[in-house]
């Protein structure tokens, strides 16, 4: 198929051999590299345009040379010269991510991914949230439109067993600009792991992207629209067994705008009407705590990570709250869980207990 976009570039990134140990071992995330990089050069994407980062496990040294692009190892030194030195100083309309290995989520809540040169006792890992915060700075003046495929675990590491392990991981430091165009897709929401096994074939997540592109390969546009990749990744990776993790999806209106969606529950009742929800978000507008953006940011970061991070943003206050109902009434339980985040931060008022006894009446119908 002709690659639809002239000036695009990739960074693919497969790591199975670590420097902590064999017990770190992986085997499939090479073969996830490879197949990214297959289908880039069957799209028409020049091989010079492709940076395969490898650390290989011995028997799939092969799967890489076959590709014929030339392939450098993935270790800390060699990430951060191809993302944030030699990249950003070219020009593209397109830029393709894909990362398959182990990662985890630190204590501030950073996606991190490893590093083929990290150990237990030097977790070297790219600190994901900052990587994408420069490629939407003025250190990328090129590559409007992202797209990032994220295979990796997003466990949450404890800092008591890490031992000071998990140090920071800086990167080039930029203004932020306008960058609508940056998408990110995870195969799984934080606290999920993204790979059940050692198997040999591509995990579930990027199996799954495989089976999307070569569908819509002859169309070219199997970058073209990321939200909608996003919900059929989705049905994939349930097709394909992988209940267990819920594929997520995050991209970037803004220097400061972004959101991030999971998978919501398929509600099996018909839920409060119109004129319901509209009364509670009323009764929510006179609770003081909600008034304020910053007050209701601190609501909405006790409610469970399903649901706070499916909570679209908003700094007007009555769509601001619009949402916030309607995205709780998506989880079972949700009303419920909404009044005990709220109690957190409300100390009891009037307006409170009012709301709290109408979203109580309420929550046998948003199941």
């Amino acid at each position: 198929m002709p690659d639809r976009t002239p000036s695009t570039h990739a960074v693919i990134v497969g790591v199975e051999r670590y420097d902590g140990g064999a017990d770190w071992d992986l085997d499939g995330p090479v073969r996830d590299a490879v197949g990214h990089a297959q289908r880039l050069l069957k799209a028409g994407v020049a091989p010079e345009r492709i940076t395969l980062l490898l650390s290989p496990a011995p028997h799939n040294e092969g799967l890489a040379k076959a590709t014929g692009l030339t392939v450098r190892g993935a270790g800390r030194e060699d990430v951060h010269r191809a993302l944030f030195r030699e990249l950003p100083r070219e020009s593209g309309d397109l830029l393709f991510v894909a990362w398959s290995g182990h990662g985890l989520v630190d204590a501030d809540g950073h996606r991190r991914l490893l590093y083929a040169d990290a150990t237990g006792q030097d977790l070297r890992s790219l600190d994901l949230d900052a990587a994408l915060a420069a490629w939407r700075s003025d250190l990328v003046p090129s590559f409007p439109h992202q797209l990032w495929l994220l295979d990796a675990c997003q466990l949450f590491a404890d800092p008591a067993r890490l031992d000071g392990a998990l140090a920071p991981d800086p990167v080039p430091v930029r203004p932020l600009r306008e960058r609508p165009g940056q998408h990110a897709l995870f195969a799984c929401a934080p606290g999920q792991s993204a790979r059940g096994s050692r198997t040999g074939g591509p995990g579930v997540f990027t199996a799954a992207v495989h089976d999307v592109w070569d569908e819509r390969g002859a169309e070219g546009g199997w970058f073209a629209d990321p939200r909608g990749l996003a919900e059929r990744l989705r049905e994939r990776v349930a097709a394909r067994g992988g209940a267990a993790q819920t594929p997520t999806y995050f991209w970037h209106s803004g220097p400061a705008g972004q959101g991030e969606q999971w998978r919501r529950p398929t509600r099996t009742g018909a839920g409060p009407t119109r004129a319901e929800r509209r009364e509670l978000v009323v009764a929510l507008e006179r609770v003081p705590a909600m008034r304020e953006p910053e007050a209701r940011a601190r609501v909405i970061r006790q409610l469970p990570p399903e649901i706070a991070a499916s909570v679209p943003q908003s700094a007007i206050t009555r769509p601001a709250l619009l949402d916030l109902v309607d995205t709780c009434l998506e989880f079972p339980g949700g009303l419920d869980e909404l009044c005990a985040a709220l109690e957190m931060v409300d100390a009891g008022t009037r307006a409170y207990n009012e709301f709290s006894a109408r979203a109580h009446e309420l929550s046998g119908k948003d199941v």
